[in-house]
């Protein structure tokens, strides 16, 4: 990074950063989230009960998503292939060793 000439910055000074991302930009799911059946791409989206159902979703070539999944939805990406239509799960949490 260059050293910006209208602020004081020297080498070990701490400092906080805002990042933006802009509006209409979707990020990558993980490639183990993702179900390939009859030529379709599908997760499994999770809705607030916990109940899992197979959504179709588009991606382009770096696995962003193109439509089907909005900000805030919440996907499975562990066990999708065992998972079931309307089957129920749970988030993992991580437990802290002792």
């Amino acid at each position: 990074m260059e050293r910006p000439r209208e602020h004081n910055i020297l080498p070990g000074m701490s400092g906080r950063v805002a990042l933006s991302i802009p509006q209409g930009t979707s990020g990558a799911i993980p490639k183990r989230a993702i179900i390939h059946d009859a030529g379709k791409t599908f997760v499994w989206q999770v809705n607030p009960q916990g109940m899992a159902h197979k959504k179709e979703i588009l991606l382009d070539e770096h696995q962003h998503i193109l439509s089907g999944l909005n900000d805030g939805d919440l996907i499975a990406i562990s066990g999708v292939g065992e998972l079931r239509e309307g089957q129920r799960v749970r988030p993992w949490v991580k437990e802290r060793g002792l």
